[in-house]
């Protein structure tokens, strides 16, 4: 799937410069940026997830195959992730060295970066008014979390306090490093508003394949993790042709 989207997102940026010749049709170019709001969402049980503001910014090239509809093609860097805020209650009481505790709380979020290709197709409802969809491939830039556990007594105080210490194995918590998979694709779908050139998008994106290397190891839970994430964006369009 990973070959066959990205030869065909090849294909077509190789037809819009074809197209562009073409004098009674529109090419046009659009930087633009705004903010990603992300989350994780998982197969069963408890949403575990919340959401995470991040940046995007990229251009998209779209051209115009009638009054009606287009096709684009874009390449931008997003910000994705979700943050998380966890309680383990129990009557029982714990201990590990020389603490004792009753119940603990886990928060922190885990980021990551993507360099973002959508193909898209946007159909036109009157002037200045779309919708649209298509695919969209992810290549991962970076990914990583931050993540501090507090271990408390029933009467609320603090017995111990760890920040930033997923990779040991006496808690279980997530790698900081890796824990993303490498490539990332799913369909995006939005609503466009255009004035005078200027351009507001939004565009939800639901991911299809799962996100973290590997999914089943987040505490004792066997599930697997999806990409969400809401774009709003402001752009400006060039015409080419």
């Amino acid at each position: 799937m990973k070959k066959f989207v990205i030869t065909i997102m090849i294909s077509f940026a190789c037809t819009l410069t074809i197209m562009a010749q073409d004098g009674n049709r529109r090419l046009t170019l659009k930087p633009y940026q705004g903010m990603a709001i992300s989350k994780y969402i998982l197969t069963e049980g408890p949403q575990l997830f919340g959401d995470r503001i991040g940046i995007t910014e990229g251009l998209e090239a779209e051209y115009g195959i009638s009054s009606r509809l287009s096709i684009s093609l874009g390449a931008s860097y997003i910000q994705m992730g979700a943050k998380f805020n966890t309680v383990d209650d129990s009557n029982t009481s714990y201990g590990f060295g020389s603490y004792s505790y009753q119940y603990e709380k886990s928060e922190g979020s885990v980021k990551s970066s993507y360099i973002s290709v959508p193909l898209f197709l946007r159909f036109y409802l009157c002037k200045g008014i779309a919708v649209g969809t298509g695919v969209q491939a992810g290549f991962l830039l970076k990914s990583g979390a931050n993540i501090e556990r507090n271990y408390y007594k029933a009467d609320g105080s603090v017995t111990a306090h760890y920040f930033n210490n997923p990779t040991s194995i006496n808690f279980g918590e997530l790698a900081v490093e890796d824990i993303c998979k490498k490539y990332d694709w799913g369909i995006p779908v939005g609503l466009s508003f255009e004035y005078h050139y200027f351009t507001l998008d939004a565009r939800y994106y639901f991911g299809l394949n799962k996100a973290f290397e590997d999914s089943s190891d987040i505490g004792s839970n066997k599930i697997n993790v999806y990409n969400r994430c809401l774009s709003i964006t402001l752009g400006y369009k060039f015409r080419v042709k």
